[in-house]
């Protein structure tokens, strides 16, 4: 019975192998730009990329992790809002310089006011809800990406804009 077992898992080992050695991983890290209706304010951050690519076929993978901040003194008011999002979805290769993908995810807005005079005179709003991306990468060149995107977190009674840009690397 062992011995079944270790050809079992030496033949998923040579199965992952194979599969591996077809494959590339693009790590792409940006900056993110946010905006809302609701928030007066508007916000910046980063935005982490992993892409894993099969050499054979077109469509591959992406997952994303976004995070936009900002503290802000405005009118006696502290302002303070943040994003967090983690999204995933398809990537689908156009030919050997550019590829779309979209996906879908969750993502969690907070947006705090407090009035810096009068006491107990505070806001505060946060909510999860879905997140949606979707965007578009160049390679100028076959280790090196260029990504613009754009995320969409839709809240209970508010929708969090976000515009990406980035560069990343395959190896």
């Amino acid at each position: 019975m062992k011995k079944y077992a270790y050809s079992f898992v030496l033949a998923c080992i040579m199965f992952l192998y194979i599969n591996v050695s077809h494959a590339h991983i693009a790590i792409i890290g940006g900056v993110a730009h946010g905006s809302s209706k609701k928030m007066p304010i508007d916000s910046s951050g980063v935005n982490l990329k992993y892409r894993y690519e099969h050499e054979i076929y077109p469509i591959s993978w992406i997952n994303s992790f976004m995070y936009t901040s900002i503290n802000k003194f405005q009118d006696n008011f502290y302002l303070k809002s943040q994003y967090y999002s983690i999204c995933t979805g398809p990537s689908f290769r156009l030919n050997n310089w550019s590829s779309i993908y979209g996906g879908l995810g969750l993502g969690y807005g907070k947006f705090q006011s407090r009035h810096t005079v009068v006491i107990n005179n505070k806001f505060l709003f946060s909510n999860f809800g879905p997140s949606l991306m979707m965007g578009i990468q160049f390679n100028p060149t076959k280790n090196f990406f260029i990504d613009l995107g754009y995320e969409a977190g839709i809240m209970k009674d508010n929708n969090i804009n976000n515009v990406v840009a980035g560069i990343g690397y395959s190896f």
